[in-house]
């Protein structure tokens, strides 16, 4: 029996997934599972097990892990900035980056949108939609 205290506590423990590869997931039963659900790190995006996004991740690893990207810069954010912008249709020449989470990524764009609408004389634009019973992070 699991020592883990599941998410939802009422329900069935989670399938267990024994392994990943390319859009597939193995459970523990042997079943193949295509997987659409990219998790909350987006991993199917990439597939799981592809050589040359291992090979990429191990290099990087034995240079640096991971730093605080408020108190660091490192050569990758830039050439991703470069990248990114080198294949917009716009005449943006800035990026943002939000932060580790979409809850980062929601918090960030509400506040620009704000000081957008402030800015230009759009006080009144002070409202947000969303869907009910949608996830837009935990700030």
């Amino acid at each position: 029996m699991s020592q883990i205290i599941h998410t939802m506590p009422g329900e069935p423990a989670p399938t267990y997934i024994d392994r990943g590869e390319g859009v597939y997931l193995y459970t523990g039963d042997g079943r193949k599972l295509l997987d659409t659900t990219a998790g909350s790190t987006s991993s199917a995006i990439l597939g799981w097990g592809h050589p040359a996004v291992l090979g990429a991740m191990k290099v990087q690893m034995e240079r640096i892990c991971h730093i605080d990207y408020k108190a660091w810069s490192d050569e990758n954010r830039d050439r991703l900035a470069e990248l990114l912008l080198s294949r917009a249709e716009h005449t943006l020449n800035r990026i943002y980056f939000s932060g580790n989470s979409g809850s980062d990524g929601i918090e960030a764009a509400m506040k620009l949108s704000y000081q957008a609408h402030h800015d230009t004389g759009k006080k009144q634009k002070n409202w947000y939609i969303s869907r009910l019973q949608s996830y837009h992070g935990a700030t």
